[in-house]
């Protein structure tokens, strides 16, 4: 049911048109498409988005119902991929599809590539996430409902002379994004009298971090020359999480001389969790950054509501903003009477100066179609973690001023900068959660890997492991799956990974039933049990005894009646310059071996795809009755092209792997253990089970390129046969390589497909 309060969204312009009056030129249908990064490395966004606009979606078309009026509003979503030249190519599909007007995209590289055809066939674009300042241009096709970064710019300047910084040594990537923030931020700063030294542009994907920091690093030894180290700052901008920045950082000792400030992007959110070295370099330079603050207006915490439901997770601030990106083309064609792009354009700024009652307390937009004032969160890493500090409000026509910083440590009711955080506490513990415990348990992982003389591991980062253990405790279970549906690698590969990983858990179902209770011992004894458990079973002990595992990110959650771990082991084998990625049916990817992993020859090296169907909400019944999981069905194995007028023999390749029964074979009202001895009882019963294996026919695909050069692979192939085969889904991409003579998996990575709707 929709609730009552979207009745309170009103537009109060002079003579705008109620919803039932009819207007000639409004179709029975206005079609909008949700142009969203729905796989690629803004997925996680992309989707809170695509929940966002539709939710819009329905709330809209039930205030035209209540109306009288006769239109309505129709959605289709579609995936940019998180790349520009994939955006660009649906825009010109909708464009001949007819669909002209468009919420999105997301990223501002993909909007600077759709702007111009949209510009020139008459389309209109609402980006609620697009934030870059080269693309504030008065009287185009774009509209944004969120600031643009020259103001972002101008607090950071601000806030390098409030702290006494009299020079600033940058390091940013070279894209649309961080070159048009950093211009503006160091404008500001010298304004107030700073100093900036040239600093060093990274091109994303170029795979030279650490050459890149190792060239900040002079940078900065040449600034404490002559400033000194407490008068220098390193502003660091576009770089998501900044976790790779920092901990290559940590190998320089002059880096950790010097304050650190960033950018939103390094700031603190659902997706940004900082751990091990880069926790403790963060820490060591009080690393402060600007987190976007997009004041919650009356929708908004049903806009939370909405996406916790179906995602499990706070939204960010830009959700707010798709929401209202849907109301104000809405309304705009509401009160033109008409769905032309070129109408839509013509009232929009004056649609959203009287828009009130939506998810933002304000969308009024500025002369270039973007929302005209912001406020910055200022956060601060401390010995706890984030604290925020300050807020800094700014507008084109107002210059920053940084207040009195706040220095309790507790975020000031009503910062709803990334959903309702202030309600739920802070987002993303940087210095890992329960760090002394995940210490101990690392402890006694490498005890047992001393012991059987093999290399310790280092604590990592990758979220995935600790998100998995919270809704363990969060939901009473503990599984491989979640209850989103997810298996393991498609959690780690969401939360950035990409080596190839393996996962171990365990958990307590101690909170079901009244009468179970929890033992009264410390929490390490806990840890010491589940550890001694993982050493007496054979696939768990072979995780952490595997000779290529490197890193191990662990999750540990406790309540009063429970307890949930995590391990998600890692190798670091290879690093990808360009991550696999599926656009237009062709498979792509481009990475160098490392730490004596290599490519030496065309039969040690294979590249398999496997499908898994899109995941759908489990129940507790449905997990508790399933006992392992698979990596997938195998569906495409991709091979060298050979020179021409050759030809391969063969066309598919017969393997068998291991098929474990999934949870959705399970009737959904499967009942969930109703004490903790039928939970164990019932895992003792399935565990016991042979895990079955299955022979599949697998088909070969030709590589379209098909590079190896020493340690360096790149290869591209058509794998649309596959696609159409199977549909909406996520097609993990399996790198196989060598190891000491020894084929290993070595990537193990998780594409998720077209699984909008």
């Amino acid at each position: 049911m929709r609730p009552a309060s979207a009745l309170l969204i009103v537009m109060i312009v002079s003579g705008a048109a109620c919803a039932g009056e009819s207007h000639a030129q409004v179709p029975g249908e206005v079609r909008i498409a949700a142009l969203l990064p729905l796989t690629g490395e803004l997925a996680p966004l992309g989707a809170q988005l695509n929940h966002a606009v539709r939710l819009a979606v329905a709330d809209f078309n039930a205030y035209l119902e209540e109306g009288g009026a006769e239109w309505r509003l129709g959605r289709i979503s579609v995936d940019t991929g998180t790349d520009p030249a994939l955006a660009l190519e649906k825009v010109r599909a909708l464009h001949t599809l007819g669909i002209d007007i468009v919420v999105g995209p997301a990223g501002s590289a993909q909007l600077a590539s759709i702007l111009s055809h949209m510009d020139d066939n008459n389309m209109v674009a609402v980006s609620p996430a697009s934030t870059a300042p080269a693309l504030a241009i008065p009287g185009d096709s774009a509209f944004r409902t969120v600031p643009d970064d020259s103001l972002q710019g101008r607090a950071l300047g601000a806030l390098l002379e409030d702290v006494g910084m009299e020079v600033a040594v940058p390091i940013w990537t070279e894209n649309t994004y961080g070159n048009g923030l950093v211009a503006a931020a160091i404008e500001e700063f010298e304004a107030r009298g700073g100093a900036v030294h040239a600093g060093v542009g990274y091109e994303p994907g170029s795979g030279v971090l650490r050459a890149t920091v190792a060239e900040l690093a002079g940078a900065v030894s040449e600034a404490v020359q002559v400033y000194g180290a407490d008068k220098t700052a390193v502003l660091i901008i576009g770089f998501e999480g900044a976790g790779p920045v920092l901990r290559a950082a940590a190998a320089h000792d002059i880096l950790d001389e010097v304050r650190w400030f960033g950018d939103g992007a390094a700031a603190p959110s659902g997706a940004t969790t900082l751990e091990g070295t880069a926790a403790r370099f963060a820490a060591d330079v009080e690393l402060a950054a600007l987190r976007l603050h997009l004041d919650a207006g009356d929708r908004a915490p049903s806009v939370d509501e909405h996406i916790q439901e179906r995602l499990g997770v706070a939204p960010a601030g830009f959700a707010y903003a798709a929401y209202d990106a849907v109301w104000m083309i809405g309304l705009s064609v509401l009160e033109s009477g008409s769905s032309d792009p070129a109408d839509i354009r013509g009232i929009m700024r004056g649609v959203a100066a009287s828009y009130s009652g939506g998810a933002l307390k304000s969308a009024a937009l500025n002369e270039a179609g973007d929302l005209a004032s912001a406020s910055y969160g200022v956060w601060s890493v401390g010995e706890s973690g984030w604290e925020r500090k300050a807020t800094i409000s700014v507008s084109h026509d107002t210059a920053p001023a940084v207040p009195p910083q706040d220095v309790s440590g507790h975020i000031p009711p009503g910062d709803t900068a990334y959903g309702q955080e202030a309600e739920t506490g802070l987002p993303a513990a940087l210095a890992s959660k329960h760090a002394d415990e995940k210490g101990f348990m690392l402890a006694l992982i490498n005890a047992e890997r001393a012991e059987a003389g093999l290399g310790l591991v280092t604590l990592g980062d990758n979220p995935a492991a600790q998100a998995h253990a919270d809704d363990m405790i969060q939901n009473c279970y503990f599984s491989h799956w979640g209850l989103d549906g997810l298996k393991p690698y498609m959690r780690y590969s969401l939360a950035g990974g990409y080596q190839s990983n393996a996962e171990n858990v365990s958990g307590l179902n101690h909170c079901i039933g009244p009468g179970d209770g929890f033992a009264a011992i410390s929490t390490y004894d806990y840890i010491g049990n589940i550890m001694r458990g993982f050493m007496d079973s054979p696939g768990h002990r072979d995780n952490i005894l595997d000779p290529h595992h490197s890193s191990v990110s662990l999750g540990l959650s406790w309540d009063s009646h429970n307890i949930a771990a995590v391990q998600h082991f890692e190798y670091d084998y290879i690093s990808f310059h360009r991550p696999p990625a599926i656009s237009g049916g062709i498979l792509s990817l481009a990475g160098t071996a490392q730490n004596g992993a290599g490519f030496p020859s065309r039969d040690d090296l294979g590249i398999q795809v496997r499908y898994d169907p899109p995941p759908h909400n489990l129940t507790g019944g449905q997990v508790a009755r399933t006992y392992c999981y698979d990596a997938g069905t195998p569906v495409a194995l991709v091979r060298p092209p050979l020179p021409a007028n050759y030809r391969y023999t063969d066309d598919t390749y017969t393997m068998t792997a291991t098929h474990c029964p999934d949870p959705y074979g399970v009737p959904e009202d499967a009942p969930a253990p109703s004490s903790y001895q039928e939970a164990h009882e019932l895992h003792g019963l399935v565990s016991s089970q042979r895990v079955p294996s299955t022979s599949y026919e697998v088909r070969w695909y030709d590589a379209l390129e098909w590079v190896v050069d020493g340690g360096d692979l790149e290869v591209s192939a058509d794998i649309s046969e596959a696609l159409l085969q199977y549909g909406p889904g996520v097609y993990t991409v399996v790198v196989w390589g060598v190891v000491d003579g020894e084929s290993v998996t070595i990537s193990r990575y998780s594409i998720f497909h077209h699984t909008g709707p």
